[in-house]
């Protein structure tokens, strides 16, 4: 049985040019790597573009990966990289009557109520808990995506887990678990 090469392994052969390996870590990092821009900038469609994109350009800048480092971090860097770009372009976008009301519509479904709370963390504090919790980072490999201390991408995501659980309060208190929050 033949075992998989690693990215790091598939990245080096990248760099020589074969762009089979860098169509395996496409094809291996693709949806988890969609599914964090989904959740750090809310939009599936956003969150389609900046994967792709993300992929377009660490194949440009492939000569540049150093054997020592990870790649899925390399990777989660130049992704956090363009969405905060894109979430700050989008607001300078907006004109002053496209700004959210200060009472947005209430949602039904409780992803929904979830996704919105988890929106609206400050920045920092929401890439440390999707990068924590839903991509399953730890706390020393977050802080070297997000380029912070270790100490501060656990005071991080710790804050947004506090937040979290105080603006979801009322759900709570009805019996929802907290256990993923």
């Amino acid at each position: 049985m033949q075992q998989e090469a690693s990215d790091e392994a598939l990245m080096v052969r990248a760099q020589d040019g074969e762009s089979e390996a860098f169509a395996d870590l496409y094809v291996r990092h693709r949806p988890a790597l969609t599914a964090f821009l989904t959740r750090f900038t809310g939009s599936p469609m956003l969150a389609e573009d900046l994967a792709q994109e993300s992929f377009v350009r660490l194949w440009e800048a492939r000569e540049r990966f150093e054997k020592q480092r990870k790649f899925k971090i390399w990777l989660y860097v130049a992704a956090k990289n363009l969405a905060i770009n894109a979430l700050k372009a989008q607001r300078e976008q907006m004109l002053p009557e496209e700004l959210p009301e200060q009472a947005p519509p209430r949602p039904s479904a409780l992803s929904e109520l979830v996704t919105e709370a988890l929106q609206a963390l400050p920045e920092p504090q929401r890439l440390a808990l999707v990068l924590t919790i839903y991509e399953q980072f730890s706390h020393r490999e977050a802080a070297e995506a997000m380029g912070c201390t270790e100490v501060s991408a656990r005071v991080l995501a710790f804050r947004a887990r506090q937040t979290l659980k105080q603006r979801l309060a009322p759900l709570l208190e009805r019996g929802y678990e907290t256990e993923n929050i």
